[in-house]
Parts: C-alpha cells; sequence; structure tokens
C-alpha cells in the first residue's frame, strides 16, 4: 500500500504440465513439490525482470519468515557472494493445534535444526536442503535444470546433484522460519515415511554419480545413519533394562554398578531433552506460552519421551521396508491445521 506495488503474485500450475523445467510437453503428471516449483521457475525466467534477480528463495505454504531474513541474505550475498544459503526450521507455529505426537515430532526437527544440521554447514560440510526457508542463486538452479519432480525429498537430491555438478556447498542463515508440525501420529507417520524412502533413494544416485569414493562413502553413512539412528534410540535403553533386570550385569564389578547409577541419574536430563527444546523454542513463538504452560508441557514431554521413543521407529521400519521391498510411494502435501493470525 505504501509503494502502490502488488508484491505477491499467484500462479496455477496446468494440470498438464510435464513438471520437467523448460517443458511444454503436455503429459498430466502427478502433481509434487518439484513439479510445481520448476513451474514457478519457468514463470519467472521469462519473467521482463528476470535479469535483475541474484537469489531465490523458497518457503513453505504455512512459513513465517524472520522479519530480518531479507537483509541476512543480502548481506551474505554481497560480502560472500553466497550461493545458497538455508536457515533453521523450527515446527511450532501451531502448537496449541495439535496432539502431543504432533509436539514432539516439531522438537525433532528441532534439535536437528539447532544443532547438527548448522554445526556440519558452519563446518564446511555438504548437506542437505531443508525444504523450506533456503535461498539459491538464480543461475545455479537454472543450470542443474531446476527440481527433480520425481523424487520424495527434491531439497536433498538438489543439493548433492549441485554439489556433484558444480562443487558448492550450502551456508549458513541464522533467521529461523517457523511452520507447522504434524497434527497427529497419522499425519506424522506419513511425512516421516516419505522423508526416509526419499533419503533411501538417494542412495542409487550418489552410487552412479561422479564423486569419489571418499565422498560417496560419507554420503551412505549420513544417508544411512539419519534412517537407522532410532535403532540405537529405541533398542539400547530397552537393552539395558533387559540385560539389568535378568542379572546380566550382576558380575561386571562395583565401577559399572556405580556407573550404572550415574547413568540412571543422568537419563532425567536426557528425558528432558524435548522438554529443553521446547522451552528454549518458546522465544520463538508467536503466542508465547506462561511459565506454568511451559511446566506442564515440559512435564508431559518428560513423561512421553519412552513412548514418543517408539512412535519414532514407525516411519523408518515402514520405509527400510518398503525400500527393500521395491514397492512405490507416491509423494503427497503434508495435511496443515488452522493457522494462528497475526492482527
Amino acid at each position: 500500500k505504501k509503494y502502490n506495488i502488488s508484491f505477491v503474485h499467484t500462479i496455477e500450475v496446468p494440470e498438464w504440465y510435464s513438471g520437467v523445467f523448460g517443458s511444454f510437453e503436455k503429459t498430466y503428471k502427478k502433481s509434487t513439490k518439484g513439479r510445481a516449483l520448476n513451474y514457478a521457475l519457468q514463470f519467472l525466467n521469462n519473467e521482463p525482470g528476470w535479469q535483475n534477480v541474484d537469489l531465490i528463495g523458497i518457503l513453505d505454504a504455512d512459513g513465517r519468515l524472520d522479519f530480518d531474513v531479507l537483509r541476512e541474505v543480502a548481506y551474505n550475498r554481497l560480502s560472500k557472494n553466497s550461493k545458497i544459503l538455508q536457515g533453521p526450521v523450527f515446527q511450532i507455529s501451531n502448537f496449541k493445534n495439535i496432539t502431543l505426537t504432533g509436539i514432539a515430532a516439531g522438537l525433532e526437527l528441532g534439535i536437528h535444526h539447532m544443532t547438527e544440521l548448522p554445526s556440519k554447514i558452519l563446518n564446511d560440510q555438504v548437506q542437505f536442503l531443508a525444504g523450506t526457508n533456503y535461498f539459491i542463486d538464480k543461475d545455479i538452479i537454472t543450470k542443474v535444470g531446476g527440481w527433480d519432480q520425481d523424487t520424495l525429498v527434491e531439497d536433498a537430491e538438489l543439493a548433492i546433484r549441485i554439489y556433484c555438478e558444480y562443487g558448492i556447498k550450502t551456508e549458513w542463515l541464522n533467521s529461523p522460519e517457523l511452520e507447522q508440525s504434524p497434527e497427529n501420529i497419522k499425519i506424522y507417520t506419513k511425512q516421516r515415511e516419505r522423508w526416509a524412502r526419499g533419503h533411501l533413494h538417494l542412495i542409487k544416485y550418489v552410487l552412479n554419480s561422479s564423486l569419489s569414493l571418499h565422498e560417496k562413502i560419507n554420503f551412505f553413512k549420513k544417508i544411512l545413519f539419519s534412517q537407522t539412528r532410532f535403532l540405537i534410540d529405541f533398542f539400547v535403553p530397552f537393552l539395558a533394562i533387559f540385560l539389568v533386570f535378568n542379572g546380566y550385569l550382576a558380575d561386571l564389578g562395583n565401577f559399572f554398578q556405580y556407573a550404572s547409577v550415574i547413568y540412571f541419574i543422568a537419563s532425567v536430563f536426557i528425558f528432558d531433552l524435548y522438554g529443553f527444546v521446547y522451552r528454549k523454542l518458546t522465544y520463538f513463538m508467536i503466542d508465547k506460552p506462561t511459565k506454568k504452560q511451559q511446566f506442564l508441557l515440559s512435564f508431559k514431554l518428560f513423561v512421553f519421551m519412552p513412548f514418543f521413543m517408539c512412535i519414532q521407529t514407525v516411519p523408518r521400519i515402514k520405509a527400510l521396508g518398503n525400500f527393500v521391498m521395491s514397492r512405490t510411494v507416491d509423494w503427497y502435501k503434508t495435511e496443515r491445521t488452522k493457522e494462528l493470525i497475526i492482527e
């Protein structure tokens, strides 16, 4: 209104669109996120102002960008000529409308975006894109032919492809995006199974790439560990309980007995991991909870932790099973809840 300029334009992907960037072939392919992104890129590529564009940003429909994100993106572009920038994504904007499983799911992703992802990107390691809150050089994305319209995880596949073809790694943004977490266990399982299955599909791409053997091994470890780590998280605690109650640790000496006591005390803090992350993320919440609300939800998460460890295994096991059996899994749009309106 201030500048009398229309800043927002909506385009609709035609039903006939093939999903291939630059193609006008009418194939009526099933829609995916990669297909929609390619049509938007194709549309922008033919706009008069395209030559003045440096970077394009990707934002999920329910995403809320940080107010200063464009300042930070511009600073990185001007000072370092950044090609790809990825910021943290916190699935916390609909916590009041979802189940405890949905809240834990958002915190599960939040842990990754507060620890492992920024740490590895800042240490110049190749990392997958998060699918939203990332900015990419417009010439790079057009040179690689846009996104893969058939993959289940177009973001992760794109990051690998750009690295293989141009050796470009993602850089880190500090400005977070807020978005929704899956509403319940059913939606959580569908979403995480698609993510897991999509990452497993990348194994074949890496195997056939021009990467060195050392780089391929590193990617294999990254993909497989990220999708099988639940085995350690889930089975080790239950194995420890089994060994203790069946007396298998009784003859190991005082050291192990004392260590077991220390580990038991430390486990209190481990079980409060999701509560701790929740309390940290309240800083970013639009509708901030009171101290009493924070305590109550932290307690619920503490009690819920062992149950969520079991829930986490379900989509990963299903994805591994479908991958081994070569069953087809279609891309689908994760259902959203009602949005909180900012006045």
